[in-house]
């Protein structure tokens, strides 16, 4: 019978924590600490993957800062958000590679040749990491080694711009973002 490691330990700890706080009686539960719970999990399932060898390159070294936001939207926002993403692709010309629930933001297009590997001078800045649900919405922007908030902040300024229109969270001041009102 194998003992289970003190990271392991502390992500059957956290998953306890997370089913405890979602079958609390309905509204009673609080989205705040869910939030705090979920990202304590993802940095700890990370380093768990990183200990045995697992994931991709983030997960195997190389140092990001996670930053949790609490940046409402519609779905139409964001949808219209993830349209102008895929619009502007990495393997097509532009910088973003967006999935279901994230949106990775390259330094610079990919070669379109397929053929070609990577452009090695084509970096990862950050990924913006969204949630569907109920409240829809961006809850966490991860930098990547070398780039801080306010870069990314000011890339979802101008995907923002595209998209919507306007700015509605990218390159606002962080003393406006969170001032109460």
């Amino acid at each position: 019978m194998s003992r289970e490691t003190p990271l392991e330990q502390r992500i059957t700890d956290l998953l306890s924590q997370l089913v405890l706080s979602v079958k609390r009686p309905t509204f009673s539960f609080r989205v705040d600490e869910i939030r705090v719970i979920a990202a304590e999990l993802i940095t700890c399932w990370a380093r768990y993957r990183e200990v045995r060898g697992e994931g991709h390159a983030r997960s195997l070294g190389l140092p990001t800062t996670r930053h949790l936001v609490a940046f409402p939207y519609t779905r139409y926002e964001l949808r219209a958000l993830f349209a102008a993403a895929s619009w502007e692709d990495v393997e097509h010309g532009g910088c973003y590679d967006a999935c279901s629930a994230a949106m990775h933001l390259w330094t610079r297009p990919w070669p379109q040749e397929w053929n070609v590997p990577r452009c090695d001078d084509s970096t990862l800045k950050g990924t913006f990491h969204f949630a569907w649900g109920n409240p829809p919405g961006l809850w966490q922007v991860e930098t990547d080694e070398g780039f801080t908030l306010a870069d990314l902040l000011r890339e979802l300024g101008q995907l923002e711009l595209k998209a919507l229109g306007h700015r509605k969270h990218g390159d606002m001041s962080t003393e406006r973002r969170s001032s109460p009102g």
